[in-house]
């Protein structure tokens, strides 16, 4: 055998192993193992658009997360908002459900059809997806929930029930507390606009002021 049949025989092979190696490239890159992982200490802001209801947004600010939806800000629940960021830091995929636009429907992450989440960083989008339906195996008692990426074409299926987790409506995350104080320190309640229905805590117990005692036990 020549020189020159083995020199081809190299560059063959050589081009046959470069094309193996670029199309195991792609598959790989198809797949995300980690759909989603978002360093939380950035995030400044996410608005949620729940199904069949109107969208909100939680708002990182000096003092707290602020919750808004129109005209209404209030300030949000703590604990629901780091339960959030908690998901939000490592979404992993189980595997690809489907790869094309046409099987969108049959998982419920059209546009308008789940429930959507934009995550941002001073207005910089880090991530937009878009969370499904969910199913849970009775046999193995595992549920799964299906994420399409805003942009892409596949259908991810995740571990667990994503959409009850983060799909929640805007009173799931508005810190509902209106005042907060010990009882003990309360010494006296005036409805406004009527000097007779103040009431006063004295060492008997609480009295209006014409000096009528006042039910203790309407005041519990």
């Amino acid at each position: 055998m020549s020189n020159k049949q083995l020199l081809l025989i190299f560059v063959v092979l050589g081009a046959i192993y470069g094309l193996m190696r670029l199309t195991s490239g792609k598959k790989e890159r198809s797949f995300r193992t980690e759909l989603i992982s978002i360093d939380t200490s950035r995030v400044t802001s996410v608005t949620v658009y729940p199904k069949d209801q109107e969208e909100f947004t939680l708002v990182r600010e000096s003092t707290g997360w602020i919750a808004t939806r129109g005209a209404l800000s209030v300030k949000a629940l703590p604990s629901a908002v780091n339960d959030l960021l908690r998901q939000l830091n490592h979404i992993e995929t189980r595997r690809i459900a489907a790869k094309s636009p046409e099987k969108w429907s049959e998982f419920e992450v059209e546009d308008g059809q789940g429930t959507r989440l934009v995550v941002k960083s001073d207005g910089k989008v880090l991530e937009d997806f878009v969370i499904g339906r969910f199913a849970f195996n009775q046999q193995s008692r595992s549920a799964t929930s299906y994420v399409r990426l805003s942009g892409e074409d596949e259908v991810y299926a995740v571990e667990g029930f994503l959409g009850l987790s983060l799909g929640q409506g805007f009173d799931s995350y508005r810190n509902k507390l209106v005042l907060k104080f010990q009882r003990e320190e309360l010494k006296e309640i005036t409805l406004s606009g009527d000097e007779n229905a103040r009431m006063t805590r004295t060492n008997g117990g609480w009295q209006l002021a014409d000096g009528t005692p006042v039910d203790s036990l309407a005041l519990t």
